[in-house]
């Protein structure tokens, strides 16, 4: 399509579609979906997704994707969550990682991904030669395993951001080992504890959703500070949860946990717009240690209230059809 037409309705359907399972989302949790709440989280998360949304990113196309991906896993509506799935996977293959995990939890999931997947990968070669198709697909994983496997500059939010910005780093294959750690101790809890009666639909496809997200952000070596867009809706419905257990009184602590989601709302507006307060005087300096640190809290409350205390509100408790 003609420039500014092609490239202003690519950022509107993406925001359309990230707003559009956030939504979604909400209609999975315990406490009710609102305008108000809505609006809420709309105020926490978008500041975060800014960057994204401005220069037309495709990480604003893996977080819809990654969004619409766990609603319809919450509902499940298997097919319509592989073909969501299968998009992120063409626009990025990072997507793999959150693949996995759904597969792991959801053996209904395996044909309707593997059906999905497989026209993604063919469709290429039905629009060019075969030989210039297969050697973009060598060169995909030369590239994945080459050149974003030996990142040694400190501009990237990932693990190594944190620890390049405490003066120290892991080594290329201690970092490499170390991701693969990690993906076989999500890999690991999913497909054990994962399928748990008491773990109902909304608070597993939170894990997932949550968890696959920090996932990406944390191990793949080259996320940048506009990839956060994928972590402001997830973080959000944390602090939904958290209020609205402090505002019914169902937690053990009803102060203890507005006071925690309010404390989410505060880091997602300092993540939003602290980088751009501070950019003159220390540059990039604040989103490379501030970002990863917000992702692995995020995967300590999301995994503990999931899969250790199960207290994450779901659907289970509030069927979806009763929401207002």
């Amino acid at each position: 399509m003609p420039i500014p037409l092609g490239e202003m309705l690519w950022r509107w359907l993406g925001e359309l579609w990230i707003d559009h399972g956030k939504w979604s989302l909400m209609r999975l949790q315990a406490r009710p979906a609102s305008a108000r709440g809505f609006l809420l989280l709309s105020i926490a998360s978008l500041p975060v997704s800014l960057g994204a949304l401005q220069m037309g990113q495709a990480n604003m196309w893996i977080a819809a994707a990654l969004f619409q991906a766990g609603a319809a896993l919450g509902h499940e509506r298997w097919w319509r969550a592989a073909l969501w799935l299968s998009l992120g996977f063409a626009i990025k293959p990072i997507m793999l990682a959150p693949i996995g995990l759904a597969m792991l939890r959801t053996p209904r999931l395996w044909l309707p991904m593997a059906c999905a997947l497989t026209a993604a990968i063919a469709l290429p070669f039905t629009m060019a030669a075969p030989s210039y198709v297969w050697s973009q697909y060598v060169d995909s994983w030369r590239n994945l395993t080459d050149s974003c496997a030996q990142v040694t500059t400190h501009r990237f939010a990932d693990i190594n951001g944190l620890l390049r910005s405490l003066g120290t780093e892991l080594p290329s294959r201690w970092s490499i080992a170390a991701r693969a750690m990690f993906g076989a101790a999500l890999a690991a809890l999913f497909a054990v504890r994962g399928r748990e009666r008491r773990l109902g639909q909304g608070s597993w496809c939170y894990a997932w959703l949550a968890l696959s997200a920090c996932y990406v952000l944390l191990c793949n070596p080259m996320s940048e500070a506009n990839s956060y867009c994928m972590f402001g809706v997830p973080a959000a419905l944390l602090a939904w949860q958290l209020l609205g257990e402090g505002e019914s009184r169902t937690a053990g602590n009803p102060a203890l946990a507005i006071a925690g989601g309010w404390s989410v709302i505060g880091m997602l507006l300092l993540m939003g717009i602290g980088s751009e307060i501070t950019r003159p005087w220390i540059g990039n300096s604040l989103d490379l240690w501030l970002y990863p640190t917000c992702a692995l809290g995020l995967t300590c409350a999301a995994g503990w209230r999931a899969f250790a205390a199960g207290t994450a509100p779901d659907s289970a408790r509030t069927p979806v059809a009763s929401v207002p």
